[in-house]
C-alpha cells in the first residue's frame, strides 16, 4: 500500500473481526448522532435558497426558511398554522 494513502478500516462485523470493536454509535452515542442530524436538517430548511415552510399534519407551522421570510415578509410568529 502507498504510504501516503491512509488505510481504510471497515466497520466491525462477523466477516471482519479485525475491524475496530466500537463504531461511531457506541463511541458518540445515538442521542448525539440524532441531535447532529436534526441540527443539520434544521439548517437545511432555514438556509434553503428556495422558500420553504415545514408544517405538521395538524397544520402547525414548525419552521420557515429565511428565503420564505424575505419573499413574504411573514415570520413564524405571523403564520402559526396553515390549512392542511
Amino acid at each position: 500500500m502507498d504510504p501516503k494513502t491512509p488505510e481504510r478500516q471497515l466497520p466491525a462485523s462477523p466477516d471482519n473481526p479485525a475491524a475496530p470493536a466500537h463504531d461511531e454509535v457506541v463511541q458518540r452515542g445515538s442521542a448525539a448522532i440524532l441531535r447532529d442530524s436534526e441540527e443539520q436538517f434544521r439548517r437545511a430548511i432555514e438556509e434553503a435558497l428556495i422558500p420553504m415552510i415545514m408544517h405538521a399534519e395538524d397544520g402547525e407551522v414548525l419552521q420557515i426558511s429565511r428565503s420564505w421570510i424575505e419573499l413574504t415578509g411573514y415570520t413564524l410568529a405571523d403564520v402559526p398554522t396553515v390549512d392542511a
